[in-house]
């Protein structure tokens, strides 16, 4: 019976989750088909669950409200209307959607491990997660690039709004249509016997490997050339700055105004940006692992031989989530 409910369950799944189906079955020896008799892959504690369900809530609202806050000063004020302030707006304008559309759904598909919502949603909730991710590294890294011409190569032509405006519906266009697979390749799958329904993604077969080629070019993508921009950048003005600050040089209180200033957004981005490295890191480790090492992935049994053997991998599942939003 325990055979034939594991068999039915892998028929509905993609393949890739049919061989991980298959390898659970032998590894737990019926231990699964338990589990999932009472409708859950993997046992959450309730005191997890409140402390999840507060740190969702309150990243939430903050990142609604905040980023609301953000954009509405700078709408109304024409004199924040700046190249910079409007990469910033749209940084703002990501983080809004990723609180709006993405977190309830990731947390509600956490905590309750089925599907609960509208179907496209499964499509959708993905695809704008991604897409959000995507605008904001695009536009922390143009914003990394604009401040490096703005100090060390400040008599050479900036960004203008035109520019700028370009270049945002730019990052909006390449990051919806880098982030068309979330969506094309997700569907809803129900689970008989039980009126379960899971939301996982049917990777095609052909080209070979297409999962995992994606997820290298969105480690690539988001992470890693990213990084690599932005970090020289801030590198080189922070060189440049503090060639500035030799003591020997006298400036007016004007410039040693300016200088201040300048130093001050050149510090709160490089806050933003080694924030983004810390939080993304492990997430970006995670799904890197996941697709050459299946192990990582075993959190999904809650018990393997009678033994908690992947409470250390529930957890980092867990974290994934929350980072996601950060």
């Amino acid at each position: 019976m325990e055979i034939m409910a594991a068999t039915e369950l892998s028929t509905k799944l993609p393949k890739t989750d049919q061989e991980y189906l298959l390898t659970l079955e032998t590894d737990v020896n019926g231990t699964f088909n338990t589990t999932y008799d009472n409708g859950i892959l993997y046992e959450v504690p309730t005191g997890l669950v409140v402390i999840l369900a507060m740190l969702y809530g309150a990243i939430s609202i903050l990142a609604v409200l905040g980023n609301g806050l953000v954009i509405l000063v700078i709408v109304k004020n024409k004199r924040m209307q700046t190249v910079t302030n409007l990469f910033i707006s749209n940084l703002a304008v990501a983080d809004v959607i990723t609180g709006m559309f993405a977190i309830p759904f990731q947390f509600q598909a956490a905590l309750l491990q089925q599907w609960i919502f509208a179907h496209f949603l499964c499509s959708l909730a993905p695809f704008v997660l991604t897409m959000s991710v995507s605008v904001s590294v695009l536009t922390l890294t143009v914003i990394a690039v604009d401040r490096y011409f703005a100090v060390l190569h400040p008599l050479k032509q900036r960004f203008t709004k035109r520019t700028a405006v370009i270049l945002v519906t730019a990052i909006w266009i390449i990051c919806s249509t880098s982030s068309l697979p979330e969506a094309l390749f997700r569907k809803v799958i129900p689970i008989y016997p039980k009126p379960l329904v899971f939301c996982t993604t049917d990777w095609p077969t052909h080209p070979p490997n297409f999962a995992k080629a994606y997820h290298l070019y969105l480690l690539f993508a988001q992470y890693l050339l990213p990084l690599v921009i932005i970090s020289f950048a801030y590198l080189r003005i922070g060189c440049h700055i503090w060639m500035l600050e030799n003591p020997g040089i006298a400036v007016n209180n004007q410039n040693d105004i300016r200088s201040r200033n300048k130093r001050k957004v050149v510090k709160m981005l490089l806050v933003v940006v080694c924030l983004f490295v810390i939080c993304w890191m492990p997430l970006q480790t995670y799904n890197l692992l996941s697709e050459i090492w299946r192990p990582i992935n075993e959190y999904k049994a809650s018990i393997e031989k009678g033994q908690n053997k992947n409470r250390q991998n529930n957890t980092l599942g867990y974290i994934e989530h929350i980072l996601d939003e950060l």
